[in-house]
């Protein structure tokens, strides 16, 4: 009986390491396969190999405060219509003290003041703004940042931008997903004249 009983727990524990090990393999591959803007500094993404590669462990920004705020954003991306409008906004909350984690989605309709410029207008629209005048993605976002954080009192540690291409290769990467509608979907304004814009380009 006890026999039984050790080959049980082997073969558990066999399976739980085997999991564990495909989940961070897989993350890890998923990874490589969005496209990222290089940056002179390291990346969360960075970060985040150097745990799976065991190397030696660099301390987050916001870790000495044990709170990590990372900025993510969903734009449209390049020949869809609102190229770099940036009509999702939400702030990642890292508790790295409790290891909680909280979501503060921001409308995007919101109207903001850009701090620097004194100008007002629609807080999805800001990274726009900042693309016209810099012509950099990376000093774009800091643009953004600055007016999130003068919303929230939140500092920005880091950001991530992902687009409808780089969205739809991160669900290819982990076997897509499977949506059960249990009712037909009605509207009376599809296909409308963006839609049909999109299909021809």
């Amino acid at each position: 009986m006890r026999k039984y009983i050790l080959i049980s727990a082997f073969l558990f524990f066999l399976a739980v390491a085997a999991y564990a090990s495909f989940f961070v393999w897989k993350i890890y591959s998923t990874g490589e396969k969005i496209t990222i803007i290089p940056k002179e500094d390291s990346s969360l993404l960075d970060k985040f190999e150097s745990l799976i590669s065991k190397k030696k462990l660099v301390k987050l920004k916001g870790e000495e405060n044990s709170r990590i705020n990372i900025l993510l954003l969903g734009i449209a991306g390049k020949g869809k219509a609102g190229t770099n409008l940036t009509d999702t906004i939400m702030i990642a909350s890292l508790d790295t003290k409790n290891n909680q984690v909280a979501l503060l989605s921001i409308p995007r309709d919101f109207y903001a003041m850009i701090p620097d410029d004194k100008l007002q207008m629609k807080i999805n629209s800001v990274y726009q703004y900042g693309l016209n005048k810099y012509r950099d993605s990376d000093r774009s976002v800091k643009v953004l940042e600055s007016v999130i954080s003068d919303m929230t009192s939140l500092p920005i540690n880091y950001y991530a931008i992902l687009n409808f291409d780089g969205f739809e290769k991160a669900i290819d990467a982990i076997g897509g997903i499977n949506v059960m509608n249990e009712r037909d979907i009605y509207d009376s304004r599809y296909p409308g004249p963006l839609f049909i814009r999109d299909l021809q380009t």
